[in-house]
């Protein structure tokens, strides 16, 4: 009826609110969330100003007179008290999970021995439970094991980069001595690729890179953050949700679309349907990407990808039309629903591709930082199609690293908008 809508609407209203405030007011990070009892002034702050929105926004609308007095005075305090229950309860949560190493951070050290053991005896006196050391490299490429240390150092620069990459870290740590500029610029430029936090000890701050405060969930350890993950906390969350919310309404909505361009394609030129070929994706994991096939088909195996070009007459009749209007990304939709990629992300370029272009630009991998996705921030700036030269290649990866280190869902949200306008009326695709 519609008392049972005008409550609701008070319970939702306040409910959003409160996401919002709390948001804005960094009350979902990890201090707030484990240690609730120090910033209960805050959380109390939040929610009186949500509850003051409410009614302001009842009075507005000329409603606040369908409200009992007795319920609100019993809404208000009742939300004020689960707001405080729940966050306790939470904390609680946390500190049993990550006793049980369900809710831990997986970290390495790289660095030399001397500065490396004084971070691991500060890591061992702190005796915090969110902390997980997977290993200890060294920061030369030729190391020399020491087997002599309850760590002993596992390998150098590039065995680190391969046990990020397949081990789940979420933290590298740069023991380094300060003085070592150069050498400390050239490491963490090397580790910039990875999607990993990245943090220096504390005694490394006099050289020139941008910094941000530790996070708490180190409890004190004397290290600063040069780099964090590219989307991380909420985000992860809701880039995720979006991913596969949109894309199953997607999928949904243009299966007849989809039904047909398969009969099109199938009527058109003898082969499969579709095209698949091997990718890399986020942190440089392999994987199969989906197409509407678009060329004539080859059984032969292809040991070198090579790309469309103007008049490629390889490209089928109903190919160009799919190729021109980005059609043929279609069946990427099921690449997003699998996990393997994002609806908005850096294109994910031939395994060959790799190989030749992370040689020739700098930083190339950091561009999978982040999943690859049906559409990206180079290509609605006009960097789609062929890249017949290196500056090409060059200005899509920069462009890509941007999107990596800028990531925001209003940033996702301004590339869809300017993708529509990208598939109408660029010339670039061919």
């Amino acid at each position: 009826d519609s008392n049972f809508g005008t409550y609701l609407f008070a319970i939702l209203f306040l409910w959003i609110a409160c996401f919002m405030l709390f948001h804005y007011g960094q009350l979902y990070k990890f201090a707030p969330i484990m240690q609730p009892w120090h910033w209960f002034d805050k959380l109390f702050v939040a929610y009186g100003i949500a509850f003051m929105m409410f009614l302001a926004v009842a009075f507005s609308l000329k409603v606040s007179a369908d409200y009992s007095r007795i319920w609100l005075y019993t809404f208000a305090a009742s939300g004020g008290v689960g707001v405080v229950i729940l966050r306790i309860g939470l904390s609680i949560a946390v500190n049993k999970l990550s006793a049980i190493g369900r809710f831990v951070r997986n970290v390495v050290i790289v660095g030399n021995a001397e500065q490396g053991s004084r971070l691991l005896k500060f890591i061992e006196d702190s005796d915090t439970s969110f902390l997980s050391l997977k290993g200890v490299f060294s920061a030369q490429k030729n190391f020399t094991s020491d087997q002599s240390s309850c760590f002993p150092t596992i390998g150098g620069i590039d065995e680190l980069m391969a046990f990020v990459r397949t081990n789940g870290v979420d933290d590298v740590i740069v023991a380094l001595p300060s003085g070592t500029e150069d050498h400390i610029s050239h490491v963490v430029e090397q580790l910039r690729e990875l999607p990993v936090n990245i943090y220096l000890s504390l005694d490394l701050v006099s050289y020139d890179l941008s910094f941000r405060p530790v996070p708490n969930h180190y409890d004190g350890f004397p290290m600063v953050e040069v780099k964090d993950e590219p989307i991380s906390d909420w985000g992860i969350l809701f880039k995720i949700a979006s991913d596969y919310v949109l894309a199953t309404v997607a999928l949904v909505l243009l299966s007849p679309l989809m039904v047909l361009l398969g009969v099109l394609i199938k009527i058109d030129s003898p082969g499969p349907i579709f095209f698949r070929q091997k990718r890399l994706g986020f942190n440089n994991m392999e994987f199969d990407i989906f197409k509407f096939r678009s060329m004539q088909h080859s059984d032969g195996i292809q040991t070198k990808t090579i790309q469309a070009t103007r008049h490629d007459k390889r490209v089928t009749r109903i190919g160009k039309f799919i190729r021109r209007t980005s059609l043929d990304e279609l069946p990427q939709l099921f690449n997003v629903l699998n996990g393997t990629m994002s609806l908005i992300g850096p294109r994910p370029h031939a395994v060959d591709h790799n190989k030749i272009y992370s040689r020739q630009i700098r930083g190339y991998f950091a561009r999978h930082r982040v999943k690859p996705g049906i559409t990206g921030w180079a290509q609605v700036n006009g960097l789609r199609g062929e890249t017949d030269v290196l500056e090409k290649m060059e200005a899509r990866v920069k462009h890509d690293i941007y999107y990596a280190d800028n990531w925001s869902l209003m940033f996702d949200l301004k590339i869809v908008f300017m993708t529509v306008f990208v598939i109408f009326f660029s010339k670039d695709v061919y």
